[in-house]
């Protein structure tokens, strides 16, 4: 995240008696509406991409408390899917053993704010993207993946892929590029379609009751 607020009145404060805070990679910001707001220097925009991958095993056998540090430094991708990309990422190899410091979290976050997308914007269909490299890349964006959801990456239709247990990456080619997710509900057509039918049946069993009921009554009389 890239701010953090802070409420004036908890008994926790993130800042000592000189002002300065006491939380590595935290700077204070500003003070409003009652909250100290702190800005995140390690911030890494929405949208970005890696030059390395773990496999799904190898972040499983991880311990759980480095996880979050270990998906800064590789994208983690199922073993159905390192063949798709394996041209445009290399893995971590055992003799490759990351180390998490203080140094070394900056650094990550650093490389990886500098393979980040230029703009990001949602809307109530989906997300808009723009991004650039001198290389084809895989972007990867922390939305969680669904069976609705659809890529397009400069107007062409793009294969989506589940990674970092559950979100979404595109292959982008070199130079500028635009990226766009479209969701659509499914079976949302379907469930149109039936609820159109169940209406049209409704109103066919009212009106021959109606019909039945006048031609009784006419009977009657």
């Amino acid at each position: 995240c890239k701010y953090l607020f802070d409420y004036e009145k908890d008994a926790e404060n993130f800042q000592d008696e000189n002002g300065e805070t006491k939380m590595p990679g935290w700077t204070y910001y500003d003070t409003q509406n009652g909250y100290r707001i702190f800005q995140n220097d390690y911030y890494i925009p929405m949208g970005f991409s890696y030059d390395t991958y773990f496999t799904r095993e190898e972040y499983d056998n991880a311990g759980e408390s480095l996880r979050h540090l270990m998906l800064l430094k590789g994208i983690v991708l199922e073993e159905n899917d390192v063949e798709k990309v394996s041209d445009l990422l290399t893995q971590y190899t055992d003799h490759q053993t990351p180390v998490y410091t203080q140094a070394e979290y900056k650094k990550d976050c650093a490389q990886r704010a500098s393979m980040a997308c230029d703009s990001f914007a949602y809307d109530n269909t989906g997300f808009t993207a723009t991004f650039q490299s001198d290389k084809e890349r895989l972007v990867f964006f922390s939305v969680p993946y669904e069976k609705g959801w659809s890529a397009q990456v400069n107007g062409q239709d793009a294969e989506i892929i589940q990674c970092n247990v559950g979100f979404m990456a595109v292959r982008v080619p070199a130079g500028s590029s635009t990226i766009r997710f479209n969701y659509y509900t499914p079976g949302l057509n379907a469930g149109m379609v039936l609820t159109a039918s169940g209406f049209t049946a409704l109103g066919a069993y009212v009106a021959y009751h109606k019909f039945r009921k006048s031609r009784s009554t006419a009977t009657q009389k």
